[in-house]
């Protein structure tokens, strides 16, 4: 069972999904040029379907490099086997992740995008 959130938790989940969808915004009507760094880490666009509806659902998140992968925080999912040492690159490169954990009880998890390869449709 999920724990209801407070109302101040709710007004920040709201404020942070603005904020979130107006940054993508920006990335987009830039061509990234403007919104493509925060907090001193590179941002990367990422859009998944959503569980439930389906729907696609764009969201701006911090990144590090691991060779020609991309490696994220995520709140629901992630991989364990490299968490260690993708976490300590994540903190390195941008600070908020640690301020971030110190407001969350559970684990935040750690997620590596690679790229994927092109294939010939007929």
């Amino acid at each position: 069972m999920t724990a209801a959130l407070s109302r101040a938790d709710r007004a920040a989940t709201v404020l942070f999904r603005r904020v979130a969808a107006l940054h993508t915004a920006l990335l987009r009507r830039t061509g990234g040029r403007v919104g493509n760094r925060f907090r001193g880490g590179d941002v990367v666009l990422v859009t998944c379907r959503g569980w439930r509806s389906g729907q696609p659902r764009t969201t701006p998140l911090l990144h590090v490099r691991d060779g020609a992968d991309l490696v994220v925080a995520a709140s629901d999912g992630g991989i364990d086997a490299d968490r260690p040492r993708l976490w300590a690159a994540l903190m390195a490169r941008c600070d908020a992740y640690d301020g971030y954990r110190a407001r969350v009880s559970r684990r935040i998890a750690v997620v590596r995008l690679s790229p994927a390869q092109a294939t010939a449709t007929g």
